[in-house]
């Protein structure tokens, strides 16, 4: 019960509401991540499990509070097909409430990354509002199909997020569990 509450605590802010600056340092590190994912109509169907990483840019530009986040790992689909699989995103942790997410789409070599071609690669996912109770994070339209999704912090070191897909062409929910490596 005591980790519990102090994984509460470590992402309050002093006025008791949650902040984006005491989200990004929760997040903050190595993750190993475990996803399910269901779908009644579209998608694939199977489970996946990774490693995540959420690492601060050195070089971002003045009064920008940027994350880079990658996740790597083997994905087995229910007809048991494997794919080994990486995804980046770049989180924006400037605004004192709201988290901007992007989808990292620099297609340059990891040697030659950098901050400035990241943000030109950059393109809008949703937002994440830290003064909801529960985290919940902006619709993303995708086509005709829309995401709705929330993370909930379960402790210290495990979150969850959890996205649930509508739409003509997807009906699914995706559960992605971060647990942190010590």
């Amino acid at each position: 019960m005591l980790a519990l509450l102090a994984a509460s605590l470590s992402v309050l802010g002093v006025d008791g509401a949650r902040s984006a600056t005491a989200l990004r340092s929760y997040f903050l590190g190595e993750w190993r991540l475990s996803k399910t994912l269901e779908y009644r109509r579209g998608g694939i169907t199977g489970s996946f499990e990774g490693n995540a990483e959420f690492i601060c840019l050195p070089d971002a530009p003045e009064g920008r509070s940027l994350v880079s986040f990658m996740e790597q790992g083997c994905f087995i689909a229910a007809d048991e097909r494997t794919f080994e699989t990486r995804n980046r995103l770049l989180y924006d942790f400037s605004d004192h409430y709201l988290v901007r997410v992007f989808f990292d789409e620099c297609a340059l070599p990891d040697d030659q990354r950098t901050t400035r071609a990241v943000l030109d690669g950059a393109r809008y996912f949703h937002s994440i509002d830290t003064s909801s109770s529960s985290l919940d994070m902006e619709e993303h339209p995708c086509g005709p199909d829309l995401y709705r999704g929330s993370i909930e912090l379960l402790g210290p070191v495990e979150f969850e997020i959890v996205w649930r897909i509508t739409g003509p062409r997807k009906d699914g929910k995706i559960v992605s569990t971060f647990r942190k490596y010590p």
